[in-house]
């Protein structure tokens, strides 16, 4: 005899199904898939912690995916709903990184989308000590996790205005959302990640490992991560985000940004040791 097991949807399930539903209807979703080269990136990583302070890959990705976005301001543009039937695209100044993250909280599995506000006017020890706080924070500090406790005590009809008004207000959605997305897949051996989401581009974080890739012309074991980036074509044309999984490729690739902040901790540190 067939089973099963089903149970309503509560207002938390609702919230979320709603931030998906918005990428699925307001959404002419496009795909890119790209390789990333590692190899000076954990030479780098490996250098940062020695000289700032531990991190792990993650910041790095967040920063060059910021960085890419400032350099390529029209990945912030999201489509709004107009009253009644019309809609418009508005682009946003600021860089704002949306993160997926799935914690066990008394024994339960919740996912809430906590957000990075700045990434790309931080450093890469912000980064990581806001990614931290975002897995690590406890329940009663964590304003996602509030969040979420506040949901499960509203009502579907709550949660449905909700989404209702950040489909129409952007200074709401600024308040409530990121401009634009990282979405790690950290339990992935290898292969790429391909997200979706309420914002109008997000780099897909996806496999890394060893794999063997022509260099001058012969043979070479590299540390690569199978990157990707999912956009909403009606707003984000194709060689606009092109341009974007370029400039990711190229900072993840020559750590440019690492050097500068690197350089520019030592710069500080010969001026404070002159003034002292």
């Amino acid at each position: 005899m067939n089973t099963y097991h089903s149970k309503p949807l509560g207002p938390v399930e609702a919230y979320m199904y709603g931030l998906k539903s918005r990428a699925h209807l307001h959404h002419c979703l496009g795909n890119a898939a790209f390789p990333v080269d590692l190899t000076n990136l954990t030479a780098a990583r490996k250098r940062y912690s020695r000289e700032v302070r531990a991190v792990t890959l993650m910041p790095f990705f967040i920063k060059a995916a910021a960085l890419s976005y400032r350099a390529n301001p029209a990945a912030t543009r999201i489509l709004f709903q107009r009253f009644p039937f019309r809609r418009k695209i508005v682009q946003f100044d600021a860089v704002d990184i949306n993160i997926p993250v799935t914690r066990v909280v008394e024994g339960e599995q919740v996912t809430f989308i906590g957000i990075i506000r700045n990434a790309d006017k931080l450093s890469i020890a912000e980064i990581q000590e806001a990614h931290t706080r975002l897995h690590r924070d406890p329940p009663e500090q964590s304003v996602y996790l509030q969040k979420l406790a506040r949901l499960r005590k509203s009502s579907k009809l709550a949660v449905g205005f909700y989404h209702w008004l950040i489909g129409r207000s952007p200074a709401f959605y600024l308040k409530n959302a990121g401009t634009c997305g990282v979405i790690p897949m950290d339990a992935m051996a290898g292969g790429h990640f391909f997200p979706i989401g309420p914002t109008s581009a997000m780099f897909g974080i996806g496999g890394v490992g060893d794999e063997v890739v022509a260099r001058d012309g012969k043979p070479a074991v590299r540390r690569m991560l199978q990157a990707s980036l999912a956009l909403d074509n009606y707003v984000v044309s194709g060689p606009e985000g092109l341009l974007l999984t370029q400039t990711f490729k190229q900072l993840v690739e020559s750590c440019s940004f690492v050097d500068d902040e690197l350089q520019g901790a030592l710069d500080e540190a010969d001026a404070l040791r002159k003034t002292a």
